[in-house]
């Protein structure tokens, strides 16, 4: 993210360099996105503008498309949508000189809320979703908010290590205001790598002839695992200490005999809520975490060596959630998990595993139907690209059935 004052356009250089030496690097094939490329309701206090030199770049994707396949700027922006911004190639340089440019425009108003948090998610964002619009504002007539329609992908081919931005802010409410009113600061600009803009293609997995019920390379035992953190998101029960959940020691067949911790967090960008701190760490023989009805909530889970916190990879092992039940009335409670298929090699519940009897249903209620039912969605977990294995609880529960 950049900031830029109001009437001040200017011109960077993004350069790629070796982390140790800061020699140049030369990349090939790479994109680069501006994203959120929006205005004030009155365009003349505030409008976003940007410009890419044409010389280097190999595509333009908008929302409607690639310049390459389409071979029209209008087509891919407000051709393929009225609301899309604006992409117009001119005979000048960004900076007035010879050659050509892309100059992309704002076309309509944006607010902190609608700014996109995931470079792979351009998903709209509806007037309900955002604090800044409300019935009395009148702003409802904005939403929703397509937010692939505000942002600019630039392909590269290469090889290259640099590449240039002019990024600016127009004010056109007069001298005064432009450079007095303390609102008018400037607006942010954000960028990044791939988006949401291409339907990248998941990568192949890598075949691995496993077996998963005939053994594991690496065995979690959580039993015997001494909690050294019990903190998740600052909620306790610990007072203090980092805002983790974290196990200690807990594969006992790590490789070279390294003792390796499972450490509990709050996934970026997701919140957690709990209604008894105390539930969270161990029950029995088993890892257990409190959620509050109503909050859902992603959580990664982390291997690091014990003494430097680093990383661990591990190969071939099985994470089990059990005691996926609910309410007698399961208006009331009824528990789900979210799992993303990537990376995730076989699906393993009471009827059997995934790989070997190739159905869902075959493994859970077309085995047994009191059992759970996991569906395979295609979005991921958190509603963007991908997709995921969504169990639900079918059947009520009590405290005495817990394993």
């Amino acid at each position: 993210q950049i900031n830029v004052r109001d009437n001040e356009p200017t011109t960077l250089q993004f350069q790629f360099v070796d982390s140790d030496t800061d020699e140049p690097v030369e990349l090939t094939r790479f994109v680069i996105t501006v994203f959120d490329i929006d205005e004030q309701i009155d365009p003349t206090i505030q409008n976003e503008r940007v410009c890419v030199d044409v010389e280097g770049v190999y595509d333009v994707i908008a929302a409607g498309g690639s310049l390459n396949e389409i071979g029209s700027l209008e087509a891919i922006t407000t051709g393929y949508n009225e609301e899309s911004v604006t992409i117009d190639l001119v005979q000048e340089s960004c900076r007035g000189g010879e050659g050509s440019s892309y100059q992309i425009r704002s076309t309509r108003p944006g607010w902190l809320c609608d700014n996109p948090t995931d470079p792979l998610d351009l998903s709209p964002v509806s007037c309900a979703e955002c604090d800044a619009c409300t019935e009395e504002n009148g702003r409802e007539q904005y939403f929703p908010i397509n937010r692939d329609l505000r942002a600019v992908m630039f392909a590269y081919a290469g090889p290259q290590s640099s590449f240039e931005i002019t990024f600016e802010v127009e004010c056109q409410a007069g001298e005064e205001r432009c450079s007095n009113d303390e609102r008018l600061r400037g607006r942010n600009f954000i960028f990044g790598g791939r988006s949401a803009l291409c339907a990248w293609p998941t990568p192949a997995p890598t075949f691995i002839d496993w077996d998963v019920c005939s053994g594991t390379d690496q065995d979690l035992e959580i039993e015997g695992a001494e909690i050294l953190i019990n903190n998740l998101n600052g909620q306790g029960p610990d007072e203090d200490g980092e805002n983790v959940l974290r196990y200690h020691d807990v594969v006992k067949n790590a490789p070279g005999g390294q003792q390796i911790d499972l450490v509990v967090s709050v996934a970026p960008n997701s919140d957690y809520y709990l209604a008894e701190p105390s539930s969270n760490g161990k029950w029995e023989q088993f890892a257990q975490i409190n959620v509050r009805d109503n909050e859902p909530t992603t959580l990664q889970f982390q291997f690091v060596d014990s003494d430097t916190d680093e990383p661990v990879e591990l190969t071939r092992f099985v994470i089990t959630v059990f005691d996926i039940d609910e309410q007698i009335d399961p208006t009331i409670q009824n528990e789900r998990v979210c799992v993303d298929v990537e990376g995730v090699y076989d699906v393993i519940a009471a009827g059997g595993s995934l790989n070997e009897i190739g159905s869902l249903e075959a493994i859970t209620t077309g085995y047994n139907e009191e059992s759970v039912t996991i569906d395979l969605v295609q979005e991921s977990c958190r509603g963007g690209e991908g997709s995921s294995y969504q169990i639900r609880s079918t059947r009520p529960g009590w405290l005495c059935d817990n394993p």
